[in-house]
């Protein structure tokens, strides 16, 4: 009898030997020797862990760790953690909780897939840590990669999707971002009181904003996607706000309700984009001492506007609307480039002015109520060539461009007639 009790127990705890490899795991973890490798099989560990030396756990094809609990799965502490190929899963309800929760220095993460119902990635006072490849999505209800007080780290190759926000920084300085993917997120980049910032080679696309930089200082915006960022009535695709000294370099800043939206921000340097198919393709208020130089801008239904931001320096930019004239065959036109703010002036108190956008009675509007010479912003020097060699528009994106302009048009002339009719 006693043999057969031992038999069933056995048996029984062998079905649950998912819940014993938590102990299990935590075990192999804490036996194992600084430096030292733990290889997991493909299985199933639920229950957090905690790693606090410096460490190597690396997992097969289909190794997943999982937790439902309100801790974070992995706590990496100290130095020098190597983690590779695992499958986290946090399936907690409660809120604010994440997947990895990340102190200390030199860590490594590599190819780790990421599902969470809060936060993926949490940085608390962290530096020196590499985070690539893989993919983080959280539902939408926390970031992908949330930075607190996080210098120096690195983040590359990696697939943030159906998060809050891709990657969240505050208040943290020297870090690099390159080559990531972003989607389906409130701000693919979402940067708060940052200083030196590397955003490089990054495709956010399909968000409500596709990079967000607010209160920060020196960041470098360099070879990026910011494409078809229009889910909402306040999207774009660059948006700066009280942004100082940031470069915006050779950028591909297209199909955004807004491409370039910059508030209470100055000495910043935009060159050489292209800022194509928008809605608005540049829109400035009270921004100024900046340089916008050297951009394309091309198949936009409305190019630019500028409210109390005269004091920029803007030349030999391309713009496709502009009349130009080159009289000295030296590639720019003697006809400047002007941006009236008159429309923005009256959408502000009465947004509904925004149906009458270009219509006729707006541009005759414009000819009859002049805007003080210096509320204007003006390209002095505008290029009758394109300085960049810009992709051609696709026939959708033409299309789109016509249509909506077209809508516009029509819809102003028949608020005129009915304008008209009614006297």
């Amino acid at each position: 009898m006693l043999r057969l009790l031992f038999v069933f127990l056995l048996a029984l705890f062998g079905c649950i030997s998912p819940a014993m490899a938590e102990s299990e795991l935590q075990t192999k973890i804490d036996a194992l020797p600084e430096g030292g490798t733990l290889k997991l099989i493909d299985s199933i560990y639920d229950g957090e862990i905690v790693i606090n030396k410096p460490i190597t756990i690396e997992g097969g094809k289909n190794t997943v760790i999982r937790s439902c609990s309100d801790q974070p799965v992995v706590t990496l502490k100290d130095d020098g953690v190597v983690l590779k190929n695992l499958k986290i899963e946090q399936c907690s309800k409660t809120s604010d909780t994440t997947a990895i929760y990340v102190t200390g220095k030199n860590h490594h993460l590599e190819n780790m897939q990421i599902q969470s119902n809060h936060y993926g990635i949490k940085l608390n006072r962290a530096s020196g840590i590499v985070i690539e490849k893989g993919s983080i999505t959280t539902a939408g209800a926390g970031n992908g990669i949330d930075l607190w007080e996080s210098d120096h780290n690195l983040i590359q190759n990696v697939h943030f999707e159906n998060v809050r926000d891709g990657v969240y920084l505050e208040g943290s300085n020297g870090n690099q971002l390159r080559n990531n993917k972003m989607e389906k997120a409130r701000y693919g980049i979402h940067l708060m009181f940052c200083k030196d910032v590397l955003v490089q080679g990054n495709q956010s696309t399909h968000n409500f904003t596709g990079i967000m930089s607010m209160q920060t200082d020196g960041v470098k915006i360099i070879e990026n996607e910011f494409n078809v960022n229009n889910d909402n009535v306040n999207s774009q695709g660059v948006l700066l706000y009280d942004a100082y000294r940031t470069t915006i370099l050779r950028n591909e800043i297209s199909q955004n309700r807004v491409g370039l939206y910059m508030e209470s921000s100055r000495e910043n340097m935009i060159t050489h984009n292209i800022i194509s198919g928008n809605f608005t393709g540049i829109q400035f208020k009270n921004a100024n001492q900046n340089t916008i130089q050297q951009n394309t801008f091309i198949a936009n239904v409305n190019e630019s506007q500028a409210v109390k931001s005269t004091d920029n320096q803007i030349k030999n930019n391309y713009w496709d609307a502009a009349l130009k004239l080159d009289a000295n065959r030296n590639g720019i036109s003697i006809l400047p480039y002007r941006a009236d703010p008159l429309f923005l002036i009256l959408t502000k108190d009465v947004p509904e002015y925004q149906l009458f956008f270009d219509s006729p009675g707006m541009i005759v509007l414009q000819k009859l109520i002049k805007s003080p010479e210096n509320e204007i912003m003006k390209d002095p020097q505008p290029l009758t060539d394109m300085p960049l060699r810009a992709a051609k528009p696709s026939l959708i994106s033409i299309l789109l461009t016509v249509l909506i302009s077209t809508s516009m048009i029509m819809i102003g002339i028949k608020l005129f007639r009915l304008g008209r009719n009614s006297r």
